[in-house]
């Protein structure tokens, strides 16, 4: 009985280690907007190779024009009323794009329509017009990019994120009896 119940363990211990994965980055867009950013996750919350953005614990994009910083959006950040929806294909290691069924898969402090991203804020979407940038509340219809344009990433395990980047362990001890 006590061989059971050791191999029991031995097989819920295996199965019920995380398996971490982290990935970097960068979508280009069109008139030199570009933004770069990483995501972290437990590649065993995938349900049929998709992670979702209840999946995340770690995300943080920044966004550029040339040069020219133009904001910054991050997990931390995010609130009831922030546009956030991330659909990402584990098995290919990249965000989906317009098609197989996904008419807006990506929406990152940013809404269908192109703005969302909060006043002297920064968003992206991926939706079935374009992809593109949302900078102070506004689409910046000179970023978009073709909806069906590839979205890549590269495995990085060692990438460090910021901590307003990602879920901070719950604060049970604040609440009150």
């Amino acid at each position: 009985m006590r061989n059971i119940f050791l191999f029991c363990a031995l097989i819920w211990a295996s199965v019920a280690q995380a398996e971490p994965r982290s990935y970097r980055f960068l979508w280009e867009g069109a008139s030199g907007y570009w933004l770069e950013g990483a995501i972290h996750f437990d590649a065993n919350d995938a349900f049929e190779g998709l992670i979702r953005e209840w999946d995340v614990t770690c995300f943080e994009i920044q966004g550029y024009r040339g040069d020219q910083s133009l904001g910054r959006w991050a997990l931390g950040d995010l609130l009831d009323t922030t546009a956030w929806r991330l659909h990402f294909d584990l098995t290919y290691e990249e965000f989906l794009v317009v098609g197989g069924g996904y008419s807006m898969p990506q929406a990152w402090n940013m809404h269908g329509g192109g703005s969302g991203c909060g006043t002297d804020g920064f968003g992206f979407n991926l939706g079935n017009i374009a992809q593109d940038v949302c900078v102070d509340d506004q689409v910046v219809v000179e970023s978009q990019a073709d909806p069906a344009q590839p979205f890549p990433t590269s495995r990085d395990d060692s990438y460090q994120f910021p901590p307003d980047a990602c879920y901070g362990p719950d604060l049970l001890s604040a609440l009150r009896p």
